[in-house]
C-alpha cells in the first residue's frame, strides 16, 4: 500500500499494488472492512492521488495513464460506485495540477526543464490556457486560490531577491497585495483556516523553522502547545472541520517525533505514538 486517504469517517481509499509491476490501483472500503471497491479495475494502468476533495465527501480526483502510458490524466471518481470522468487532457508536460475551493480543476504547471508556465482556465467546460511563463531563475508558485476563487496566492521571487508571499491577480497575471515577506529567507508556506476562510500564519526556516502568525486565535493555540510540550518543536498536521479537534506532531534533535490527538477546547493531549519508539532521545547527541 503506497498511501491512503479517509474519504468519509467511515471511508478510507487507498493505493495499492497488486502484482509488483507498479501499475496501482485505488480502492474505497469501509473502515469496518466492508464494501470494498477497486475505483480503477483496469490492466496495465497506474493510478495516483491528485487530490483527495477534503470537502467533497463522494468523489476523489485521481491521475491514470489509460489514454497513453507515459502521461497520467486527472480522473473525478466517485468513491461509492467508481463512475468517473476525464477533466483534463494532460499534453505530457503537466508537472501539478490545483483544484479550487470548490474542488474544481482551474490550474497546472508545466516545465520543459526550463521554462514553467502556469496554466489557468475559469471552469472545467474550458480548456487551460497558460497566464504566465517564467524562466529557471524566476519562480512564481501558486500556493492556493483565494477564498472567493477568482484569484490566487503564489510564492514569488520575480523582480525580488527572495520569495515571498503575494496575492496574484489572474486577470493580469501580476503580484498584487504583498502578503508577507523575509529580508533573509524565502518564504512559501502560507497557512489558513478553512472553516473561518482566513489566512492564518506562514512558515519559514532559517536556523529552523519559524512561524508568523496573522490569527490570534491560531497563535493562542501554538502557545498552548508549546507551554504542554517543552523543549519539542510542535507543529499541527491538521484539524478537524470544525476546528475542535487536531493532529499534533512534535520533534527535535533527539527525538523523530511524537504525534498527539489534541482537544483544543479542553486543551487535552493524548499520546498516539512515537515516529521511531525504537530509538531513545536520552542516548541521543544534542546538536
Amino acid at each position: 500500500i503506497y498511501g491512503f486517504v479517509w474519504l468519509t469517517d467511515e471511508r478510507i481509499g487507498y493505493i495499492k499494488d497488486d502484482g509488483g509491476d507498479e501499475n496501482m490501483h485505488f480502492y474505497a472500503i469501509n473502515i469496518d472492512g466492508t464494501n470494498e471497491l477497486d475505483l480503477t479495475p483496469f490492466e496495465n494502468v497506474q493510478a495516483r492521488i491528485i487530490d483527495d476533495l477534503e470537502d467533497d465527501p463522494n468523489h476523489i480526483i485521481i491521475g491514470l495513464n489509460k489514454r497513453n502510458p507515459q502521461i497520467h490524466d486527472p480522473y473525478r471518481a466517485n468513491v461509492n460506485n467508481g463512475t468517473m470522468e476525464m477533466i483534463a487532457e494532460n499534453p505530457g508536460n503537466i508537472s501539478g495540477w490545483m483544484t479550487d475551493h470548490d474542488g474544481k480543476l482551474r490550474v497546472a504547471v508545466t516545465s520543459d526543464g526550463v521554462n514553467t508556465s502556469v496554466l489557468y482556465r475559469d471552469s472545467e467546460s474550458e480548456n487551460f490556457k497558460a497566464i504566465l511563463t517564467t524562466d529557471f531563475k524566476v519562480s512564481v508558485s501558486p500556493l492556493f486560490f483565494t477564498f472567493d476563487n477568482k484569484n490566487l496566492y503564489v510564492a514569488s521571487n520575480r523582480g525580488r531577491d527572495k520569495s515571498a508571499i503575494f496575492e496574484f491577480n489572474i486577470d493580469n497575471a501580476e503580484e498584487g497585495k504583498l502578503i508577507f515577506e523575509h529580508d533573509k529567507v524565502d518564504v512559501g508556506g502560507l497557512m489558513y483556516s478553512k472553516k473561518r476562510k482566513i489566512l492564518t500564519g506562514v512558515n519559514y526556516t532559517v536556523a529552523k523553522g519559524e512561524t508568523v502568525f496573522f490569527d490570534d486565535w491560531r497563535e493562542g493555540i501554538q502557545q498552548k502547545l508549546e507551554s504542554q510540550l517543552p523543549g519539542y518543536e510542535v507543529g499541527i498536521t491538521s484539524f478537524s472541520k470544525d476546528e475542535t479537534k487536531a493532529i499534533i506532531i512534535t520533534y527535535s534533535d533527539r527525538s523523530g517525533g511524537t504525534y498527539y490527538h489534541y482537544d483544543v477546547e479542553k486543551n487535552k493531549l493524548t499520546d498516539l505514538g512515537k515516529i521511531s519508539p525504537w530509538l531513545n532521545e536520552d542516548h541521543m547527541a544534542e546538536m
